[in-house]
């Protein structure tokens, strides 16, 4: 790794993502396995229900939220456990929260999901998954992974960008009407 290839003493993601082909990026590891089953999904209720239920300091926003690259109607916003994925309206409509990826069905079918997976990747420097035994996904998990490492690949200009939202943000603050859907969202 080289000077440039890092942003604040750690590894910058465009670096990482160059030197990883799509298989390392679904494992962390070259020598470790996948495990693809449609046991591992979950659909949103589910997946917010789970993290209300079991880590909800999880859902502790993390500076401010930035607009979908995919369609800026949506936001993104970095949480303590993960990326949220706020709806037009402000409401959370998907996200990674822990091992779990999930889009609302209403709101899946736009590249938001790969987004949310690439932000995950980004900001956060490795994907959850990288710590189980075998990294598992659902067959839809697996897709939104996959691409997301292609969008990564394809969009350096993205993966820049993403490096500097949310809690890294220069000082741009955090309004109280931003904040406010989210925190409402963990309770």
């Amino acid at each position: 790794m080289t000077e440039s290839d890092t942003a604040n003493g750690r590894a910058s993601a465009i670096g990482i993502l160059a030197g990883m082909d799509e298989e390392e990026f679904l494992t962390g590891d070259p020598e470790r396995e996948t495990d693809i089953d449609d046991i591992f999904g979950k659909d949103w209720e589910e997946m917010l229900a789970d993290a209300r239920r079991d880590e909800p300091e999880s859902l502790t926003p993390v500076g401010p939220s930035w607009p979908a690259d995919a369609d800026d109607r949506y936001r993104l916003q970095e949480i303590e456990g993960g990326i949220l994925l706020l709806s037009p309206e402000g409401d959370p409509v998907g996200g990674y929260v822990g091992v779990d990826v999930s889009v609302a069905f209403e709101h899946q079918g736009q590249g938001l999901g790969k987004e949310i997976v690439l932000a995950r990747f980004v900001r956060f420097g490795d994907l959850p998954t990288w710590h189980l035994d075998d990294a598992s996904y659902s067959r839809a998990g697996e897709a939104a992974h996959r691409a997301a490492w292609r969008l990564g690949r394809s969009r350096p200009d993205l993966v820049a960008l993403l490096e500097t939202r949310g809690g890294d943000a220069p000082e741009q603050g955090v309004s109280e009407e931003e904040i406010a859907p989210v925190q409402a969202f963990g309770r």
